[in-house]
């Protein structure tokens, strides 16, 4: 491998582990597709009746664990940061066949400004019969990490 390429591998891999291993910028979409087949793109101010899982932290941001159906009969679960957010703010969707027991991670999603929400990636709830168990996770500047408890 020359030189050139050489550096263009190293910035490549530093991008990535910088970003948390989600390149910086990439789109719902584009960030779901890396999450695996289960995982569908949705707009980042997405919103479902059904709230699964919910924990509020001090100064009233919350973290939601929510299921919908994007088509009949087809359940998804997503996560959801909203509230007093602030730019910078990160949202994912942690996923497990096991229980949660080893899981994988779709995410992180990052607020782009002040106050508004953002969501993770969907994902089937029961991918080819299987039930998955899920959790919501966030960071925030002034609480840190906190998370849901587990759903089935």
């Amino acid at each position: 491998m020359n030189l050139r390429k050489k550096i263009v591998a190293s910035v490549a891999t530093a991008v990535l582990v910088t970003a948390g291993g989600t390149l910086a910028g990439a789109t719902p979409a584009e960030a779901a597709h890396r999450c695996g087949d289960e995982f569908i793109g949705i707009p980042f101010d997405q919103d479902a009746n059904t709230t699964l899982r919910e924990v509020v932290v001090w100064p009233g941001v919350a973290i939601r664990l929510k299921i919908k159906q994007f088509q009949p009969g087809v359940e998804r679960v997503f996560a959801r940061i909203q509230g007093q957010t602030r730019q910078g703010d990160q949202v994912w969707l942690d996923w497990s066949y096991t229980g949660g027991n080893g899981w994988a991670q779709c995410g992180p999603f990052t607020v782009s400004t002040d106050h508004r929400p953002n969501t993770s990636g969907a994902a089937l709830r029961r991918p080819n019969g299987n039930t998955l168990t899920f959790r919501a996770c966030m960071t925030t500047q002034d609480a840190g990490l906190v998370c849901t408890d587990w759903w089935t």
